[in-house]
């Protein structure tokens, strides 16, 4: 999958194309074929549950050394799955315990550093733990999907999700 420029961004869902075949075998970073031009492996979890009044919810973290709101996500160790490294993940920057669900989707972009990259999401629900400011994390906020859709930094965030809101897990909104 080129990138041809770093306004790109490509968003998918779903079990279609190239790198679905990569995340769902996780042999993506050692075959350089289907690999092509990604450099940063990333995995992250779109946590979530039904309020009282039946709405959903997801976190949206605060991340200071980046003045940005986002999900929870971050690069894959060496040898570690995407399921597990979102997992791990999710836990080191909001102290959560979740289980994780259903494949959400996945975006790529070109990062901070000029690099590209992709990451992959879950759904997850937290099942245990407690957000605990901390050095990636400052703010832990459950917001209904709309709020979500104004407070998020980033394009590609929004069309994470604009594809949780089309699963059948979560559906309807409310």
């Amino acid at each position: 999958m080129p990138f041809h420029s770093s306004k790109e961004r490509v968003t998918h869902n779903g079990p279609s194309g190239e790198l679905w075949h990569m995340t769902s075998t996780r042999d993506v970073t050692f075959d350089p074929a289907l690999a092509e031009g990604i450099s940063v492996w990333s995995a992250g979890g779109l946590i979530w549950r039904r309020n009282d009044d039946g709405v959903i919810e997801v976190v949206v973290c605060y991340r200071p050394y980046r003045v940005d709101w986002s999900f929870p996500k971050g690069k894959l160790e060496s040898g570690e799955s995407f399921e597990d490294a979102a997992v791990r993940e999710v836990h080191e920057e909001t102290g959560l315990v979740c289980s994780r669900g259903a494949y959400v989707g996945f975006v790529t972009y070109i990062d901070r550093k000029d690099r590209p990259k992709v990451v992959v999401y879950w759904l997850m629900q937290a099942i245990g733990g407690e957000f605990l400011p901390n050095d990636e994390v400052s703010e832990l906020r459950w917001v209904d999907v709309e709020t979500a859709k104004g407070l998020v930094t980033y394009d590609r965030d929004r069309d994470v999700l604009a594809m949780f809101a089309e699963m059948d897990e979560v559906r309807p909104l409310r």
